[in-house]
Protein backbone atom coordinates (compact mmCIF):
# COMPACT_ATOMS: atom_id res chain seq x y z
CA UNK A 1 0.00 0.00 0.00
CA UNK A 2 2.63 2.00 0.89
CA UNK A 3 4.44 1.83 -2.33
CA UNK A 4 0.95 2.86 -4.08
CA UNK A 5 0.42 6.01 -2.23
CA UNK A 6 3.91 6.93 -3.25
CA UNK A 7 3.40 6.65 -6.67
CA UNK A 8 0.39 8.73 -6.32
CA UNK A 9 1.47 11.37 -5.09
CA UNK A 10 4.48 11.52 -7.66
CA UNK A 11 1.96 12.01 -10.41
CA UNK A 12 -0.14 14.42 -8.54
CA UNK A 13 2.84 16.44 -8.13
CA UNK A 14 3.93 15.71 -12.09
CA UNK A 15 -0.29 16.77 -12.54
CA UNK A 16 0.32 19.82 -10.61
CA UNK A 17 3.90 20.34 -12.69
CA UNK A 18 2.20 20.20 -16.31
CA UNK A 19 -0.79 22.52 -14.99
CA UNK A 20 1.50 25.33 -13.38
CA UNK A 21 3.40 24.89 -16.64
CA UNK A 22 0.71 25.44 -18.93
CA UNK A 23 -0.99 28.31 -17.11
CA UNK A 24 3.06 29.76 -17.18
CA UNK A 25 2.47 29.85 -21.18
CA UNK A 26 -1.03 31.31 -21.14
CA UNK A 27 0.25 34.29 -19.20
CA UNK A 28 3.30 34.55 -20.96
CA UNK A 29 1.11 34.33 -24.72
CA UNK A 30 -1.34 37.13 -23.33
CA UNK A 31 1.82 39.99 -22.74
CA UNK A 32 2.80 39.24 -25.88
CA UNK A 33 2.40 42.68 -27.67
CA UNK A 34 -0.06 42.76 -30.63
CA UNK A 35 0.61 44.54 -33.90
CA UNK A 36 -2.27 47.57 -34.16
CA UNK A 37 -2.69 48.73 -37.71
CA UNK A 38 -1.87 47.70 -40.59
CA UNK A 39 2.19 47.93 -42.00
CA UNK A 40 2.23 50.43 -45.17
CA UNK A 41 5.66 50.50 -47.48
CA UNK A 42 6.21 54.05 -45.76
CA UNK A 43 7.00 52.74 -42.85
CA UNK A 44 8.93 49.44 -43.52
CA UNK A 45 12.25 47.93 -43.49
CA UNK A 46 11.26 47.24 -47.25
CA UNK A 47 11.22 51.07 -48.15
CA UNK A 48 14.26 51.86 -46.50
CA UNK A 49 16.05 49.02 -48.46
CA UNK A 50 14.15 50.71 -52.01
CA UNK A 51 15.35 53.89 -50.72
CA UNK A 52 18.95 53.05 -50.14
CA UNK A 53 18.59 51.47 -54.04
CA UNK A 54 17.03 55.04 -55.63
CA UNK A 55 20.34 56.62 -54.69
CA UNK A 56 22.32 57.82 -57.42
CA UNK A 57 25.23 55.68 -56.08
CA UNK A 58 23.72 52.49 -54.71
CA UNK A 59 23.88 50.56 -51.41
CA UNK A 60 26.22 47.51 -50.89
CA UNK A 61 25.03 44.76 -49.23
CA UNK A 62 26.84 46.40 -45.93
CA UNK A 63 24.67 49.35 -45.93
CA UNK A 64 21.62 47.12 -46.53
CA UNK A 65 22.33 45.25 -43.86
CA UNK A 66 23.22 47.60 -41.40
CA UNK A 67 20.24 49.71 -42.48
CA UNK A 68 17.50 47.17 -41.56
CA UNK A 69 19.20 44.77 -39.08
CA UNK A 70 18.79 42.15 -41.15
CA UNK A 71 20.92 38.78 -41.94
CA UNK A 72 22.62 39.11 -45.85
CA UNK A 73 20.44 36.27 -46.91
CA UNK A 74 17.83 37.97 -46.58
CA UNK A 75 18.57 41.01 -47.57
CA UNK A 76 19.64 39.46 -51.21
CA UNK A 77 15.79 37.40 -50.61
CA UNK A 78 14.16 40.63 -50.44
CA UNK A 79 16.24 41.69 -53.45
CA UNK A 80 15.21 39.15 -55.53
CA UNK A 81 11.75 38.33 -54.43
CA UNK A 82 10.66 41.85 -53.54
CA UNK A 83 12.26 44.20 -55.94
CA UNK A 84 13.23 41.84 -58.98
CA UNK A 85 9.77 39.79 -58.91
CA UNK A 86 7.07 41.43 -57.05
CA UNK A 87 7.45 45.22 -57.77
CA UNK A 88 8.70 44.46 -60.92
CA UNK A 89 11.83 47.19 -60.37
CA UNK A 90 14.97 46.61 -62.72
CA UNK A 91 17.96 46.15 -60.24
CA UNK A 92 21.70 46.77 -61.24
CA UNK A 93 24.15 45.04 -59.31
CA UNK A 94 28.08 45.62 -60.20
CA UNK A 95 31.05 45.15 -58.77
CA UNK A 96 33.32 47.06 -57.29
CA UNK A 97 37.09 47.45 -57.49
CA UNK A 98 37.50 46.93 -53.61
CA UNK A 99 35.33 43.62 -54.22
CA UNK A 100 32.05 44.65 -52.79
CA UNK A 101 28.98 44.30 -54.56
CA UNK A 102 26.66 47.64 -55.25
CA UNK A 103 23.50 47.23 -56.25
CA UNK A 104 20.47 50.03 -57.11
CA UNK A 105 17.71 50.35 -58.93
CA UNK A 106 18.20 51.52 -62.71
CA UNK A 107 16.52 54.53 -63.70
Amino acid sequence: MSGESGACSVHGMLLISIIQEGNMAKTSQSKTKKVTGKRTAANSKGETIIELLRRKEGATLGDLTKATGWQPHSVRGFLSAQVGKKLGLKLESTKREDGQRLYRIAS
